[in-house]
């Protein structure tokens, strides 16, 4: 690890001088509890009923949270297998499917808020 290898720099201080300078600049953060409860309902979340017709260049699936989670975020690629993105459905209401880059990959980010066993539905579109 980084922290105990003695050929690293050992970042604890600089993380710390940066997590005080940002609280004294006012720099919304979420606690640790909370980024640990966000990460653990988004690990518990579920891919179901996945379909995907490559002819019409369409993908349906569900994602169902087991425990309630906000801001969950689905990447979906803008371009695939040479077809751009053009429609994304979610619980069969149109989303704004605006690309952006992302790990240096054109995609489209589609955030939605899940209450604890909700199920919601995605139907994406490339033409």
């Amino acid at each position: 690890p980084p922290a105990t290898d003695p050929d690293r720099m050992h970042t604890q201080p600089w993380l710390t001088a940066m997590l005080w300078y940002c609280r004294e600049l006012s720099v919304p953060c979420v606690s640790d509890e909370a980024w640990v409860q966000f990460n653990d309902a988004r690990r518990a979340m579920r891919l179901e009923g996945l379909k995907y017709d490559v002819a019409e260049g369409r993908l349906e699936f569900d994602l169902r949270a087991e425990q309630a989670i906000s801001g969950a975020t689905v990447a979906l690629p803008a371009r695939w297998n040479g077809r751009d993105l053009v429609s994304v459905l979610l619980d069969g209401e149109p989303v704004d499917c605006k690309p952006e880059t992302l790990e240096g990959l054109s995609q489209v980010l589609v955030s939605t808020d899940f209450t604890a066993e909700e199920v919601r539905h995605y139907a994406v579109g490339w033409s």
